[in-house]
C-alpha cells in the first residue's frame, strides 16, 4: 500500500525499531534493518524520496522479521529447554528409590 506524502516531506526511518531488533531479537536481521534505515536518511538526504520510501518500507519489514524470528527462537528455546530439563530434574529421584 503507497501511502500519499507530502513533497519534501521523508518516510520514516525507523531507527529505533532496528536498533530495538538488532540488540534484542535476532542480530543478523536486526543490522540490515539499521542499514536499510540509514538509506532512508541518506536518500532523504539528497532528496530521492521514491529510494527513501522504499529503504523505509524495507527496514520496517527486517525489523518486524527480526523480532518475530527473535520471538520464536525465545519460545522454541523455552519449550526444549523445558521438554529436556524436567525429566532430568526428576530422574534424581528415581535413583534414590534404589538405594
Amino acid at each position: 500500500m503507497v501511502v500519499a506524502r507530502p513533497v519534501g516531506v521523508p518516510p520514516p526511518d525507523y531507527q529505533a525499531l532496528a536498533w530495538f531488533a538488532c540488540l534484542c531479537c535476532c542480530w543478523p536481521l536486526g543490522l540490515v534493518a539499521i542499514i536499510r534505515s540509514n538509506e532512508v536518511r541518506t536518500a532523504s538526504a539528497r532528496g530521492d524520496y521514491l529510494t527513501a520510501e522504499a529503504a523505509s518500507r524495507s527496514a520496517r519489514t527486517m525489523s518486524f522479521l527480526a523480532i518475530g524470528l527473535g520471538i520464536a527462537f525465545m519460545v522454541l528455546y523455552i519449550i526444549i529447554l523445558t521438554v529436556y530439563l524436567i525429566p532430568l530434574l526428576t530422574m534424581e529421584n528415581t535413583y534414590n528409590d534404589y538405594n
